[in-house]
């Protein structure tokens, strides 16, 4: 039995990857995933009995990884026992198709089984697809939300907010906001973001900043 792998991707931040059998009923299909919180667990797991439920002949399981994820991902393609369905994050969607392991899923949404990918927001689609081929869906997708304390604009002097507002803005507002002592040490910070690289990173990258210098 052959098997190849094929991706699918998650959000912004997430993606999820398929591996794809030629299969003979009945089958199970295995999903690889990072451990979460109970109730993220839960739901998954609420989805997989649906699924059989409405495939009687199908039943899917995923095994939940706490320490390790990338390698046991990648020592299980090494080993020949990918799993059918696996999550990772999108930025790292071109390593796997570089390395040959995914298949696209193009000839997969061509309308004949129900999937109508007019009805997916486009954004979606962008972060899942690499070289003009769309290797996956994200399944997790949000915004940003930007809140601000009306307190310290107005010990600053900086005006509130407004739609007029470009990322030029939000940084010369943080700079004013932004509090020192006489040592130099910051006491306050005009901004600050979720330490999750893939978020604040956005950030720096849309005021034009960089982590790293030429050298």
């Amino acid at each position: 039995m052959k098997k190849r792998s094929l991706i699918l991707v998650l959000s912004t931040l997430l993606v999820v990857l398929f591996a794809f059998t030629s299969y003979s009923a009945p089958i199970t299909i295995r999903g690889l995933r990072w451990l979460s919180w109970p109730e993220e667990e839960n739901l998954y797991d609420k989805w997989c009995q649906e699924y059989t439920k409405a495939h009687p002949d199908v039943k899917v399981e995923i095994e939940w990884v706490t320490t390790g994820y990338g390698e046991k991902l990648t020592t299980s393609f090494a080993g020949g026992q990918a799993p059918d369905f696996f999550f990772i994050h999108t930025p790292n969607l071109p390593a796997y198709v570089e390395q040959g392991l995914p298949v696209a899923l193009d000839k997969y949404l061509d309308g004949s089984n129900g999937i109508n990918t007019k009805d997916i927001f486009p954004a979606i689609w962008k972060v899942t697809t690499y070289k003009g081929k769309r290797y996956g869906y994200s399944t997790l997708n949000g915004c940003q939300t930007l809140y601000y304390n009306k307190r310290m604009f107005r010990e600053a002097g900086v005006k509130f907010p407004d739609k007029t507002w470009t990322w030029k803005d939000l940084a010369e507002a943080a700079k004013k906001l932004t509090k020192k002592d006489e040592g130099g040490r910051i006491t306050q910070y005009g901004f600050q973001c979720d330490e999750y690289n893939r978020v604040w990173i956005s950030y720096l990258w849309s005021m034009r900043g960089k982590t790293f210098d030429n050298e």
